[in-house]
């Protein structure tokens, strides 16, 4: 199935984005590339903040979703570890950095609107992360914390390495969340003794 002119504009504005940034992204550029007149833009958008606003929702939303998606296998605790171990700044998602954290950084400040969609998206990674946490506390796989503090803190330390494209510090994290994981009980053996 063919795309339409819409889907067209919102696919490359998102790659444009994700690239240059907000403020970088051009819209002729983008219009050029995508071979679309300005006014079929108009006839969609209302301006280049509006096509943004469509872009964060219906394209860097799912994205991102799916970005950071953690699909449990054996344990809840190890999945998200090997999640963290596959990062691949190589990979297109992260190659250009997190577009997500790449608007919130550079937006956030300026636009409530890009703000509070954006937010919107990193409180449903968070939650996710929290909830593949509250499981792993709850089957016994790592000792009891604030799972909402612990999820925050994967998040944030997991943007700023894809940001910096900073394998250390992903491993530095992913070390920092073992100390999570419960002592093993160690079995105590009494030596047995004669006594006379």
């Amino acid at each position: 199935m063919a795309k339409n002119t819409r889907d067209i504009l919102l696919d490359y504005t998102f790659d444009e984005i994700h690239k240059y940034g907000y403020f970088q992204a051009s819209t002729s550029d983008i219009l050029k590339k995508c071979h679309i007149p300005k006014g079929s833009m108009y006839h969609y958008f209302s301006s280049k903040h509006d096509l943004t606003l469509c872009v964060i929702n219906e394209r860097v939303k799912p994205k991102t979703v799916k970005n950071y998606k953690i699909v449990v296998k054996d344990s809840y605790f190890e999945s998200l570890i090997a999640f963290l171990e596959k990062i691949d700044f190589s990979k297109k998602a992260f190659y250009y950095g997190c577009v997500m954290h790449k608007l919130i950084v550079e937006t956030a400040q300026h636009d409530k609107e890009f703000k509070s969609a954006l937010y919107a998206i990193y409180e449903m990674v968070n939650e996710h992360f929290k909830t593949i946490l509250d499981a792993a506390v709850q089957e016994g796989e790592i000792k009891k914390c604030d799972t909402k503090e612990k999820a925050n803190f994967i998040l944030t330390a997991l943007l700023g390495a894809i940001s910096l494209k900073n394998d250390a510090a992903l491993a530095a994290l992913v070390k920092e969340l073992r100390v999570l994981k419960p002592l093993k009980k160690q079995t105590r053996h009494t030596k047995q003794q004669t006594l006379f």
